[in-house]
């Protein structure tokens, strides 16, 4: 009897734990459930998320975030001053919306949300696609005139908060090109692209691309700037050359691809070093 009681009250002692470990086993068996179904998801997605800007860059001079200050934000109705000794030019635009005093811009150490400070828009010359009979081609001669609306964005950690998607269509790219600092800050240009398919004639499919160019100024501190701009344009662009590493050269491809939407995006937004 006394064998008994002890076994009896061995048994009742360890049941907490048993059922301690049986709850454990239940829930990572609901964890991996969730995380298959979370991959299911993910693969069957059009699109992968890239991490482009935390993959090719890095933060130079990470800062004290328990001392950073908010920056001191000003806009004249041509410069965008950031109150770091840096001035972003915004030029030749026939309307734009000021959302400064709706913004806080300070570095962080994670996530930061990526925040509108003016929303601009200007005319740009757009052509109409027609044939020859044989081919597709821009016509030049009747060109028309339309608006291009886009954004100034920031974010407090610009390679922690943004994400890029890669189409997994075949001739889809996603790339970033580095170009020289201007002083402490790192710029350069993001090319997507990916095929686009729905649009027709009498003489059958257009084949055009879909692409965006997103231009980028990334502060010493983390702290991230960028406009981006996105179109649809006649051809293949993943035909014309392998973008997966771009050059200067490339990047002229590019612009003459895109109707000189590079050179329009660095004509209207410039980064330069405050007096």
């Amino acid at each position: 009897m006394v064998l008994l009681g002890i076994i009896a009250i061995g048994l009742a002692a360890a049941s907490p734990f048993l059922a301690a470990m049986v709850a454990m086993k239940v829930s990572e068996g609901i964890v991996n459930i969730s995380q298959k179904k979370l991959d299911q998801i993910e693969a069957d997605q059009p699109f992968t998320e890239i991490p482009i800007f935390k993959q090719n860059l890095s933060i130079q001079f990470p800062p004290d975030y328990q001392k950073v200050k908010k920056y001191d934000l000003s806009f004249n109705g041509e410069n965008l001053n950031f109150g770091n000794g840096y001035t972003l030019q915004i030029n030749d635009f026939s309307s734009i919306e000021n959302h400064l005093n709706e913004t806080t811009l300070i570095a962080t150490k994670n996530y930061d949300p990526v925040n509108n400070l003016l929303m601009v828009k200007n005319s740009i010359t757009q052509f109409p696609i027609v044939n020859d009979g044989k081919k597709h081609m821009y016509d030049k001669a009747n060109g028309f005139e339309s608006d291009r609306v886009t954004a100034v964005r920031v974010t407090g950690n610009l390679l922690e908060s943004v994400t890029m998607q890669k189409m997994k269509e075949k001739g889809s790219f996603l790339t970033l090109y580095q170009q020289h600092n201007i002083g402490d800050v790192k710029t350069g240009i993001v090319i997507s692209s990916s095929p686009s398919s729905g649009l027709s004639d009498e003489l059958g499919e257009i084949s055009q691309s879909y692409v965006i160019l997103t231009k980028y100024w990334l502060f010493p501190d983390g702290v991230g700037v960028f406009v981006d701009v996105n179109d649809l344009y006649l051809g293949k662009l993943a035909d014309e050359d392998d973008f997966d590493h771009l050059t200067e050269k490339k990047l002229a491809e590019i612009d003459r691809f895109t109707n000189n939407t590079y050179t329009w995006l660095s004509e209207h937004f410039e980064m330069k070093i405050t007096d």
